[in-house]
């Protein structure tokens, strides 16, 4: 698991994904996470061995099609708009029109979201929230 220490002087509380546990790192103390961990939250990352899985739950070009969200507790959703893009999300009839190249996210529960329906052509990201 990656070795994070923590080099800012505050105390800081990570949670995990889903069911991973919920780490605090004391000043100046280092430990392993079993989970992803974004940059950006005070820690230093001292160990990247071996990998976590990446965030990235998903990643693909739709065109006309609803595309069912792999499970995780808590997602965020990326859609770029490539040509036409309109995006629906969970059974949602009012969709979200996405500008060619513009790019719209939502973030919530798995099962608020579960699915996106595009219609027209759009890139999606999935990525499981920390």
């Amino acid at each position: 698991m990656p070795t994070y220490r923590n080099d800012s002087g505050l105390r800081r509380v990570i949670s995990g994904n889903g069911d991973a546990a919920t780490l605090v790192f004391d000043p100046g103390e280092s430990k392993p996470a079993s989970f992803y961990i974004p940059g950006g939250l005070g820690l230093t990352l001292i160990s990247s061995e071996p990998p976590v899985a990446s965030p990235v739950l998903a990643a693909k070009t739709l065109t006309d099609e609803t595309f069912d969200i792999p499970y995780s507790g808590r997602i965020v959703v990326s859609v770029i708009g490539v040509s036409g893009a309109t995006a629906y999300f969970a059974d949602d009839t009012e969709g979200v029109a996405v500008p060619d190249g513009g790019a719209y996210v939502l973030s919530g529960a798995w099962y608020e979201i579960g699915k996106v329906r595009v219609e027209g052509t759009a890139d999606i990201v999935v990525e499981r929230m920390c």
